[in-house]
């Protein structure tokens, strides 16, 4: 009786420690969601209210140029 009732605390101590660990990770996880959510929200604004981000991103990512920009190909 005794052993049944041991091996139930360790069974049951073992069930809380592995729920602590995962509520820990799981509380990790919300606080990087909740900063990249306000970086997120950060370019948003840049998005929608400065045209000069939106020319940068144009530029980096698009490879777009300006009105009367001279582009100018080296090869190797």
């Amino acid at each position: 009786m005794v052993c049944v009732l041991v091996g139930s605390v360790i069974s049951e101590t073992t069930q809380i420690l592995f729920l602590r660990n995962k509520n820990a990770d799981i509380k990790e996880e919300i606080r990087n969601k909740k900063n990249h959510n306000r970086l997120l929200k950060a370019e948003l604004l840049l998005l929608e209210n400065d045209t000069r981000y939106i020319s940068i991103l144009a530029r980096k990512n698009l490879g777009m140029i300006r009105h009367g920009e001279k582009i100018y190909k080296f090869s190797n």
